[in-house]
């Protein structure tokens, strides 16, 4: 989770107001206070949110498509580059789920495959062993 302060603007026309802005792992939550003094707060999720780096205010935009005409604006580019590692995260977390079981499945196989090549390499040695041992004795 992060936190950043930026300015919400509900639609466009109205006036931008200051908010408090936590970003978790699959929503972000923007907290402000309504014009009666009432204190609001509003979630989006991540997967919904798009991000746009404005580069003549140096911070970062960033807008819903479930909330047309809401924006977001934070001073900075760290936000968005937050909201982009954990938006994409996803997707490289499932992969490598995928590639941990193929890799135990294939260590698996090789652990079993040495033990028992070992297991008879020693097997047939003590008996080799044994045979040296009673040709001497006999």
């Amino acid at each position: 989770m992060k936190s950043y302060f930026g300015e919400y603007q509900n639609a466009q026309g109205t006036g931008a107001v200051e908010s408090t802005v936590l970003i978790f792992d699959k929503n972000l939550s923007i907290g402000f206070r309504n014009a009666d003094g009432s204190n609001a707060m509003i979630s989006w999720l991540l997967k919904d949110v798009e991000v746009i780096h404005a580069f003549s205010s140096q911070g970062t935009k960033l807008t819903s498509s479930k909330h047309p005409g809401a924006t977001l604006t934070i001073k900075g580019k760290e936000a968005g580059d937050f909201h982009k590692r954990n938006a994409g995260g996803k997707t490289k977390a499932m992969a490598s789920e995928k590639q941990r079981k193929g890799m135990d499945k294939k260590r698996f196989a090789f652990t079993y495959i040495t033990g028992w090549i070992i297991s008879t390499v020693s097997f047939n040695s003590s008996v080799a062993i044994r045979k040296a041992c009673y040709k001497n004795f006999y």
